[in-house]
C-alpha cells in the first residue's frame, strides 16, 4: 500500500494540472471536500494553489450516511451538498472549484447552479494522488482528443473494439 504523505512530486503534478486550468494569481479557489476524502488530496490542492499565487479556500462537508443497499464506485453524483444555499453560494462565487468529493460533482444536482454562477470545476478523483500522477493531462493527450473528437463530430457511426456499432440515426 503506499503511503498517503505530501510528496513534491505530487504537488508538482497539481500545479501543473491548475496551471492546464488557467488558475490565476489572486483567483479564489474553493476546496470542495467532505470529511470521508482523503486528506491528502485536499492538502496537495491547497499547497499548489498557493504555489500559484491563488487564494484558496475549504468548504468540508461532513459525509451524509449510506443510501446504496450496495457498495457502489464513484457514481459521480454526490449527495453531500444537499441543496445547501450557501454551500451553492461559496462553490459558484470562486473563480475555480476543486472537487475533492468522495463521489464527485459530474452528475451532481446541484452543478448546474455552480456553474451558472462563473466557477469553472475540476473533479480531482477520490484516489491516491499516484493516479493522478500516472494520468496527468499533457498538451499531447489534449491535441489528440481534440482530433478524436473532431472525427467523432465529422462522422455518423461509431465502432467500438469490441465490434458494436452506434449511429446517429
Amino acid at each position: 500500500m503506499l503511503q498517503e504523505r505530501i510528496e513534491g512530486k505530487w504537488i508538482a503534478c497539481f500545479e501543473r494540472v491548475f496551471t492546464r486550468c488557467k488558475v490565476e494569481v489572486g483567483e479564489e479557489v474553493a476546496i470542495l471536500s467532505e470529511t470521508q476524502s482523503r486528506s491528502i488530496n485536499r492538502e496537495l490542492a491547497e499547497l499548489a494553489l498557493i504555489r500559484l499565487g491563488a487564494k484558496p479556500y475549504h468548504v468540508i462537508i461532513p459525509t451524509p450516511a449510506q443510501t446504496a443497499p450496495v457498495p457502489i464506485r464513484s457514481t459521480g453524483a454526490t449527495d453531500v451538498i444537499q441543496q445547501s444555499a450557501s454551500v451553492i453560494q461559496a462553490l459558484s462565487s470562486a473563480g475555480f472549484v476543486v472537487d475533492c468529493t468522495v463521489e464527485g460533482m459530474l452528475h451532481a444536482a446541484e452543478l448546474p447552479q455552480i456553474l451558472k454562477g462563473g466557477a469553472r470545476v475540476l473533479m480531482v478523483s477520490n484516489e491516491h494522488p499516484e493516479a493522478l500522477e500516472r494520468v496527468e493531462p499533457t498538451e499531447e493527450l489534449e491535441a489528440r482528443v481534440k482530433a478524436g473528437m473532431k472525427m467523432f463530430r465529422g462522422g455518423s457511426r461509431l465502432q467500438s473494439a469490441a465490434g458494436h456499432i452506434f449511429s446517429r440515426d
